[in-house]
This record gives structure tokens, sequence and C-alpha cells, in this order.
């Protein structure tokens, strides 16, 4: 399959995807064809979308939080992949990257509750369905399988049973035993530090940050220059992953386990 070409340099990127797009590439021996990729992200990112602003962000805010979770879910799952990680931690958050480029003063309470709320499923990056996915589908790769797309029903049907034994779990366990009595962080200390940083941010009133923007630009920067001489130099000794990963909770904790 194409995603196994090693094809990370963003010029052949965007050259392979202007070519799916544009349906001049063969998408035999791929999990799904190329047109269906493109629906279910366009159709899956307006919907997205939409449920953001119905928690009370504004269509800017909402689109800001929406681009910024699915640049975490995606760089983070190329991380796992360039890596060999097992698994990482993503270093922000979009409620965070919003927070650090608008400012909380000029959200509002609404809008603040409303990104409090992103937390759910763009915070906290840990374990997610778009790593597991990708290291997945090296293992479908070396399997060689004769009908590759079997396995999108088959990834669906596991998602789905998987989604519901969770949630029958975390709604059964806690009633019946007490959630205090589980897993400390999940049930305590998580909604606790999460909501008490959204309160104390609504009590602040924090204005645009121009050093938070200029410190975003030198971390791009730097990236772009590691990157670039990762790739044009073979003595480069230094992964530009490292400038992602390396203070983040998994690294520190596994480095030298």
């Amino acid at each position: 399959p194409a995603w196994s070409q090693q094809k990370t340099y963003p010029p052949l990127v965007r050259q392979h995807l202007a070519l799916t797009w544009r349906g001049r590439l063969s998408d035999e021996g791929e999990i799904a064809s190329y047109r269906m990729c493109w629906t279910a992200v366009l159709a899956g990112l307006a919907v997205l979308w939409y449920l953001l602003t119905m928690t009370g962000l504004g269509p800017g805010i909402a689109l800001a939080t929406l681009l910024s979770g699915m640049m975490l879910f995606l760089g983070t799952t190329q991380l796992l992949a360039l890596t060999g990680f097992g698994s990482l931690r993503a270093p922000n958050s979009a409620s965070g990257m919003v927070f650090d480029l608008v400012g909380t003063g000029n959200l509002g309470p609404q809008q603040m509750v409303g990104l409090g709320f992103s937390y759910i499923w763009a915070g906290d990056l840990n374990l997610f369905s778009m790593g597991t996915g990708a290291m997945g589908l090296r293992v479908l790769d070396l399997a060689h399988l004769d009908r590759p797309r079997v396995a999108v029903p088959t990834g669906m049907v596991a998602l789905v049973a998987s989604m519901v034994a969770c949630y029958a779990c975390y709604l059964y366990f806690p009633y019946r035993y007490g959630g205090v009595n589980a897993s400390g962080w999940f049930f305590n200390g998580s909604p606790g530090y999460h909501w008490g940083w959204i309160a104390n941010h609504l009590q602040s009133g924090e204005p645009t940050s121009v050093v938070n923007w200029l410190l975003i630009l030198l971390g791009a920067s730097l990236t772009a220059l590691v990157s670039w001489l990762h790739r044009g130099f073979t003595w480069w000794p230094v992964h530009p992953a490292g400038l992602a990963i390396s203070a983040t909770q998994p690294v520190r904790i596994k480095w030298f386990s």
C-alpha cells in the first residue's frame, strides 16, 4: 500500500494526496478506495465541526479546535510509526493550543466550557484508534492479504464492539463499586485537573499573548530546520521526532526501562 512506501517528505505527500483527489492513482491493494476515503474524511470533519458548534463554540473557534486536534492526531500517529514506541502521548491538546493562540479573555465563559468538553476527545492523547490503526496497517502489509479491503468492515465491527464494552464497564463498575475506588486518575484526578484548569482561566481572563505566538513560531522553525538537516545530511545525528516527544511522560518513563 501507498502508506508503506515511506512517503513522508512533505512535497511527496502533497503530490500523492493531489493524485488521489483527482483519481489519477490506482487504489488497488489499499484497504479502501480513495473516493471512499476522501468522502469519509470530508464528511467526518463537517460533522465534527457541527458538533463542536453545538457545545457552544463559535464557527471560527470550532474550526481552530478541530484543525488543532486533527494535527495532533496525525502528528502523534506519524511519531508512533517513526519511533516504534508502543504508545506515545501528544505534547499538547487542542484546547491548550486554542487558549495559547487566542487568549482566554477573548473566548468568554460559553466557549471556555465548550473547549473544556473537547478534552474528552482531543486532550491527553495516549491510546487512540488512529495510532493503533497505523500499527494494524503495518501488520496487514506484512501479512500480504489477498483481500485487504476486509480490514475496513472488520475494523468497524471491532471498534463498535470495543466501544460498547468500554461504555458498559465504565458505567457499571463505578456505579456498582464507586468510581473513587477505581482508577484515581480517570475518575478523580483527570476531571478535577482539567475542569479546574478551565475554572482558573475563566477567572484570569488572559489576553492574546505575543510570547505564545513567538514560541510556537520558534518551535515550528526549529522543527523545520532539524527535519531539513535530518533528510539532507546523512551524518546529522538528531531526529526531529525528539523535539516533539522528549518532554512527554511516556518517554520519561520508558526511555531507560
